[in-house]
Order: structure tokens, then sequence, then C-alpha cells
């Protein structure tokens, strides 16, 4: 994002108000009627009772008021947070264009490109950080152990806005339900031409792009990538030039200069990174691991029966034996969605010892690291 959102929750800290408690002096009856002071005592005693009686409750209702407008507060907070923001999404398209079924007959071909929707983990993570002083409130509400008979018990699944971002949605499961606290989902039809050396739109196709988030127990879930083809369908041959262009024609029938988010075209294919490299560390460490038990020792690529990706050349896939470990390693030969740069590796190791322990080093690259999100948790699997 070119800005940077910063969100502030400011939090009230709403103390419960001291109520003391009187000990009130019991007049033990004598079997006389009491005398004019002692009624006086009496009438006192209740006097202040009954003040002390009235003052707690109406503090209670202001202390209760105070929570509401501060639960108000929050969910107007978090409302404006998640619904005002552009979708916080990268797309790209690739300029590669792949030739798929010829009919022959009818003289027609389908052409197709590959897509990728990109989360921004920049505005995620912000979100994240934000959801922490959420929380801070629901503890500080737990806190004043009023929550139910305020009537609040059901907060913040059910709020006290018109506009409450945690609505809940109950989910059923084997034994009871559990909460998805807030949803949200974005239609955003994306239209493609197929334009060929003379300016001409030979072929047209929508993206239909769906990406969701949900935030579940002040947790944000969301995913990494969105990656699909894109195909034109039955494309007159004659009309297929030698060179051939993509064109974005419209965002939600719009011109593509409305869009609230950012597309970018790339000059290779879009499949993600993640989805390239993380399955192949990952059939590497198991092959790997399975001749370590075999035969006691690390392996090669041949050796283990590892075939690394083919096809693929925005990357190298090597490996090493250095010293009794195991090397897999992957360089990015072209520059991967626009920001990350050639020559970046991705290194998985294994230590030919008794309980074969491997590690996982990412890209010094802050941009390469985001676009394998899921490649470090290969050391958890």
């Amino acid at each position: 994002m070119k800005k940077q959102i910063c969100f502030l929750v400011l939090l009230l800290m709403l103390a419960a108000p001291c109520q003391e408690q009187m000990s009130l002096a019991v007049l033990e009856p004598n079997g006389k009627e009491p005398s004019e002071d002692e009624q006086k005592i009496l009438s006192l005693i209740a006097a202040v009772s009954s003040i002390n009686t009235g003052e707690s409750i109406r503090n209670d209702i202001v202390w209760r008021k105070k929570w509401v407008e501060h639960l108000k507060e929050t969910e107007k907070t978090f409302y404006k947070i998640i619904n005002s923001a552009p979708p916080p999404y990268t797309l790209y398209y690739s300029t590669v264009i792949e030739t798929g079924k010829i009919d022959y007959q009818k003289e027609t071909a389908d052409l197709s490109i590959s897509i990728s929707l990109v989360a921004n983990s920049e505005w995620f993570s912000a979100l994240q950080r934000s959801l922490k002083a959420a929380q801070a409130v629901m503890d500080g509400l737990n806190a004043t152990t009023r929550k139910k008979d305020w009537g609040l018990d059901d907060w913040p699944e059910q709020g006290v806005s018109e506009t409450n971002p945690f609505a809940a949605e109950k989910k059923s499961l084997i034994g009871g339900y559990r909460y998805i606290y807030s949803s949200k989902k974005y239609d955003i039809p994306v239209e493609f031409e197929l334009v060929n050396q003379r300016g001409r739109a030979i072929g047209r196709q929508t993206a239909k792009l769906n990406p969701s988030f949900i935030i579940e127990n002040f947790i944000v879930k969301f995913k990494s990538n969105e990656s699909s083809i894109l195909t034109f369908n039955t494309v007159k041959a004659n009309d297929i030039s030698d060179n051939l262009t993509i064109r974005v024609a419209s965002v939600n029938g719009k011109p593509p200069k409305t869009a609230r988010f950012t597309i970018s075209s790339v000059s290779t294919t879009t499949k993600f990174p993640d989805e390239v490299l993380s399955p192949a560390a990952g059939t590497w460490t198991k092959l790997q691991i399975a001749y370590i038990i075999e035969t006691g020792n690390i392996g090669n690529f041949a050796q283990i029966g590892y075939s690394p990706p083919e096809g693929d050349k925005n990357y190298t896939y090597s490996d090493e034996i250095n010293n009794g470990v195991a090397y897999w390693i992957a360089k990015n030969n072209v520059t991967l969605f626009n920001k990350c740069p050639a020559g970046n590796q991705w290194i998985v190791l294994i230590k030919n010892d008794d309980d074969a322990n491997f590690e996982v080093r990412l890209p010094k690259d802050k941009s390469c690291q985001e676009l394998t999100p899921n490649f470090s948790k290969l050391i958890n699997h």
C-alpha cells in the first residue's frame, strides 16, 4: 500500500465504583415500644441504607453506560478498518500466453494466461495488531464481572451497534458450535482482453475474484494467494497474430484506473512461488529422511530418488553434501512478481544424525519471504 494505515484504539480505564458497606446495628427487641430517640436512630440507619443502595444502583447504571459507549466505539473503529479500506490484495496477470485446445474443424484455439491474487501481508499484519486492542477491551469487560448482569455476555458476537463488525455466524461442530466473529468477502469482476498486433480485441474473459478473510477469536485468517488460469475460448485462428498482448478492460464494470487495488502484469508465469517451492522442498525432505532411516546416510538427488520440478525456467534447483549435511537449494532466475530480485535462495538442510534434524533458510530479502509464507512451516511438518 502506498499509504501506511495506522490504527489507534483508545482503551478506557473503567473502574468499578467503590461501594462501602455499612454495618447496621441491630436493636434487640425488648418487648417495649422504642423510645423517640430509638425511633430517630432507626430512621437514620434506614435512610443511610437507602441512600447507599440508590447510589450503588445509579453508579452501576452509569458504569454500564460507559462500557456500552466504549463497545460502540470499538465496533465503529473496526467496522471502518474492515470495510472502508481498499481491498488488501494485488492482482498479478501473466503476459505469457499459452496455447490450449485447437479445433481444426472450426479453426479456433483456446489461449490462456495465469493470474494470481496476492494478499497484502502488511495490511493484514496491521489489522492483527489492532485486534489486540479489541481483545484488551474484551478482557476489560470480563474483568468487571458485570458482563452477564448488564446483558453484555454475548459481546462481541452480539454487538451494541448497527455496524458491529464482529457479528457472529454459528458454525456447527460435533458436541457444540463455534463462532466466526467477522468475515469479509469481496466480489471483484476483472475483464481481460486478448489483443492482436492490429489492436483488435479478439477475445474477452472475466476473472471473478472473490477473496475473503475471517476474524475468529480476534485472530485474522486469510489466504496468502489464490492462483488460477484464465482462458480465452475459441479464438479464431485467422485473428491470431504473431504478437499478442493482454489488456485489462474493466474492473467492476468501470475503467481499470478506478480500481481500488493494484493490478500488475508480469512477464513470467504467475504461479505463486509458495505453490512451487514449498511442495518441492517438502518432497525432498521426506525422501531424505526416509533414505537416512534406511541407509544411515544422507544422499544426493539421484541417490534418494528426488526429481526437482521440470519445465519452470523461473528457478534452478541444486543439492550439496558437505560435512555430514545435505542441502536442497532453489534459486530464482528472474524477478518474481515484480519485487523479488533474481538470485535469491531458499534452502533446506538436513543433518545426518540420530534425529535427522533439518533447518529452513529463507532469503534475506523480505519481499521474497512474503512470496513463500508456508516455506518456513516445513520445520513443523
